[in-house]
């Protein structure tokens, strides 16, 4: 196993166990003092929100950062990679017009909202999500609902598995040497092509994808958040 890239969402993931969490950051901090892997967060969160968990749960520093569910990229965890994404069609304007009577839907703050995000709240509504998608069949765009609650709508092909592809290439890193952790549906797109270790307390949408999903490489962890990251790193020999 060469370089490794280990990539994981935040919340619920990596994050909802402090004491794990500093196992975790003991684990990951020996590896990088052997220069064996490269450490990624991919979060959901504005980079504001981010800053405030970081703080909050003591993180270690990222080599690179991914917010808004794939579609802004920081390097280093701070300077922002100014050529992602490319995007030829974008109307956020266009597209929140179209969805006005869309019912049950409400707006996320405006600090959620992204130049190639645009993110609500959808409480438990399945009927009103194939809606959105109806409406929007004809625009360039993925729409992403997860948890029963949060709908983002981005640009087709961007998010947490194209943001995390270009990193690899970036540091010339090959497939079998990334590792992914999530724990909901918009973790799907950084799961489904590389090794996955799916944390114990993940939700029942992104559990029944595992079952169906056709990647051998996916580990069912035990533990709950960063438990099961560490459980995951040891199956996988890391």
């Amino acid at each position: 196993m060469g370089l490794i890239l280990l990539a994981t969402d935040l919340d619920d993931t990596l994050v909802g166990d402090d004491n794990s969490t500093q196992v975790f950051n003991g684990l990951v901090s020996r590896m990088r003092d052997q220069q064996k892997i490269k450490l990624v967060y991919i979060t959901g969160r504005s980079p504001e929100s981010y800053d405030q968990l970081k703080n909050e749960r003591s993180l270690l520093e990222p080599d690179a950062l991914v917010t808004a569910v794939g579609t802004e990229i920081f390097l280093d965890g701070k300077t922002k990679y100014d050529n992602w994404p490319m995007v030829a069609e974008w109307n956020s304007e266009l597209i929140r017009h179209s969805l006005l009577n869309v019912p049950s839907l409400e707006e996320q703050p405006k600090t959620e909202q992204r130049q190639f995000k645009i993110s609500y709240y959808l409480r438990n509504n399945q009927s009103s999500y194939e809606l959105v998608k109806k409406i929007l069949r004809h625009h360039p765009v993925d729409v992403v609902y997860s948890m029963g609650l949060y709908l983002d709508i981005v640009p087709r092909g961007v998010n947490k598995g194209s943001a995390l592809r270009l990193l690899a290439d970036r540091w010339h890193i090959e497939a079998e040497d990334i590792i992914a952790c999530g724990d909901s549906a918009n973790d799907i797109s950084m799961l489904k092509r590389n090794k996955a270790i799916i944390v114990g307390n993940a939700k029942e949408e992104l559990l029944r994808w595992a079952l169906q999903a056709g990647n051998e490489n996916i580990f069912l962890a035990k533990g709950f958040y960063a438990q099961g990251i560490i459980e995951g790193l040891a199956y996988y020999g890391v």
